[in-house]
């Protein structure tokens, strides 16, 4: 009985030692504390999205509550619902990367498009730059950019949701650009997640694919430019709307360089 009580011990006291730190062992602070303050960061980033989200919650409460009745309102409730909605996630989510300019400008000009539109591609590439230089750099304007797929285009929704979820992650110029560059690729198969990952380091698409999974803001938003289209009597894209003194212009027509700029400048004279 002894000898066996011995022999306990001993593999008692074996076992302990391998678990005993070695003398030469360093604890790595700098390691402790870089993950310590990396799990306060995921809880603070968990807590401003709660109260982002119980935000914008009240903020569409409160602007349904204040909004002046009107005849649209009282004949489209759901349209006028989700204006208020375009607003808050415009003014709260969008506007950081979907928005260029000063916010004082006095003439905001938001173009609608479509990332399966082939127009749309080629509209984004000769107008942005030109409208960037002689109208956005000088603060007579601002530039809004608005979703609106249409129905034909089986891709574009999600097109959409790529973009935006790329903006949440501060890369939405690059990822906007990234799509309509390669809309003649992924227009026959969907694929637009290859051809954003090339232009995104791969950390960056991860948290983009995780978005993409999670993020319900971004069927929202898009809702919210829809809304917003319809309600300006959009048929087609490219479109643009001049917004001046809350009075929303469509620009008629197929919208071309020449027309835009002659739309803004009488706006911008009056």
């Amino acid at each position: 009985m002894a000898n066996r009580e011995i022999k306990v011990d001993r593999w008692v006291d074996d076992r302990l030692a391998t678990l005993a730190t070695p003398g030469d062992w360093i604890p790595n602070t700098d390691k402790a504390w870089s993950q310590l303050q990396q799990k306060r960061q995921e809880r603070r980033i968990v807590l401003l999205r709660w109260v982002g989200a119980s935000l914008a919650a009240s903020l569409g409460s409160l602007a349904l509550f204040l909004l002046p009745a009107s005849r649209a309102c009282a004949q489209q409730p759901g349209v006028c619902t989700q204006r208020v909605l375009a607003t808050v996630f415009h003014e709260g989510l969008a506007r950081d990367f979907k928005e260029s300019g000063l916010a004082s400008a006095p003439i905001s000009c938001e173009i609608f498009t479509d990332y399966q539109c082939p127009p749309c591609a080629e509209f984004l590439n000769e107008a942005v730059p030109f409208l960037t230089d002689q109208y956005v750099q000088t603060g007579k304007i601002k530039l809004l950019y608005r979703d609106f797929p249409l129905p034909q285009h089986r891709y574009a929704k999600l097109a959409s949701r790529y973009a935006n979820a790329a903006g949440q992650l501060g890369h939405y110029d690059l990822v906007r650009n990234q799509i309509f560059k390669t809309q003649n690729v992924w227009s026959e198969n969907g694929d637009i997640d290859s051809e954003v990952a090339r232009a995104l380091r791969p950390d960056v698409m991860h948290k983009l694919r995780s978005l993409m999974n999670n993020d319900q803001r971004l069927d929202a938003s898009i809702a919210a430019d829809l809304a917003a289209g319809r309600e300006d009597h959009l048929t087609q894209t490219p479109a643009v709307v001049i917004v001046y003194k809350g009075n929303r212009q469509l620009v008629p027509g197929k919208v071309t360089i020449d027309v835009l700029k002659r739309y803004l400048d009488q706006v911008v004279t009056q």
